[in-house]
């Protein structure tokens, strides 16, 4: 460092001081609040930067190198008091501490959950398990998820898992920060085949299914099954809309094959009632709005 840097460097410094008590301060490019941990780790500065430092030690009286003396520092280089060498130096430390609350302002991940340990699924049927990084304001939210056994279910870049055959597995969700896991456990069981139905005719089976979705749990599923396409009547309908936290699971035959339909708890079946006033298995199946699913299980 030349022999006159000292020298300039001070005067210079009693000029920033003797502006900043008469002006605005010119807007940092660093957080002052980051500045004390950049200050307190100086091994990424030269030598000769620590020099400069050294010379701004204190400059308001609080017995702390902190965010004011880089203010001061950064007054100086709106200030032709220094020559372009030594304005170098301090840009660099400048730009040192702005890398510093950069490396601050990230905040890393510490761990993962899954919303459900368990997961039971038939070979057709999907569930979306989110998962969550910790903590809420970690800058880096990614997410991949995989299962050990594709065969038995797979998982798509979202958490949706699918069901494919029966049998177990687990299901992975990995932070892309840190490597954090979480895991759950999936069970994929066999679609209820098609029975021999018990009622009458298909006003007695309405009536049974109304009463199977009106008595199932909150959060659970109504399992029904039929022995042929039919038409959801009002009964159904009414039920189903009077319960918004309960989903269906209807099995039923068509063509010689046996499909299974879910409907998702608080779907409005009352929006798809046909001319009659029903809503028709085969009409209600074709329906593509990412919500309603039918799959061929046989």
């Amino acid at each position: 460092m030349k022999n006159s840097f000292k020298k300039k460097l001070l005067s210079g410094i009693l000029a920033a001081v003797t502006f900043l008590g008469v002006v605005a301060v010119v807007p940092t490019v660093v957080k002052a609040d980051d500045i004390d941990g950049f200050l307190d780790n100086l091994n990424n500065l030269t030598p000769q930067e620590i020099h400069v430092l050294k010379h701004l030690d204190d400059l308001d009286n609080d017995g702390d190198l902190d965010e004011d003396d880089i203010e001061a520092l950064e007054t100086l280089l709106t200030m032709d008091q220094l020559d372009e060498y030594d304005k170098n130096l301090i840009r660099h430390i400048l730009h040192h501490a702005f890398e510093h609350h950069n490396d601050d302002d990230n905040v890393s991940v510490t761990g993962i959950y899954l919303s459900s340990q368990s997961i039971s699924l038939i070979p057709g049927q999907t569930y979306q398990d989110v998962a969550y990084v910790q903590p809420d304001n970690a800058s880096n939210q990614g997410i991949s998820y995989s299962t050990s056994d594709p065969n038995v279910a797979i998982v798509d870049p979202n958490g949706v898992v699918t069901g494919i055959s029966p049998g177990s597995c687990i299901l992975f969700a990995i932070s892309n920060d840190g490597n954090y896991s979480a895991r759950a456990c999936i069970q994929v069981t066999p679609a209820p085949s098609v029975i021999a139905q018990t009622q009458s005719d298909d006003a007695a089976w309405m009536s049974n299914a109304a009463a199977i979705i009106s008595a199932t749990p909150a959060g659970g599923t109504a399992n029904l099954v039929a022995t042929k396409p039919m038409n959801f009547n009002a009964a159904v309908i009414s039920a189903f809309q009077s319960r918004p936290d309960v989903s269906i699971l209807l099995a039923f035959p068509y063509k010689g094959h046996s499909y299974l339909m879910s409907i998702p708890a608080g779907y409005n079946l009352a929006s798809k009632v046909n001319a009659s006033g029903t809503v028709s298995f085969l009409s209600l199946s074709a329906v593509n709005d990412g919500l309603i699913n039918c799959v061929m299980v046989q």
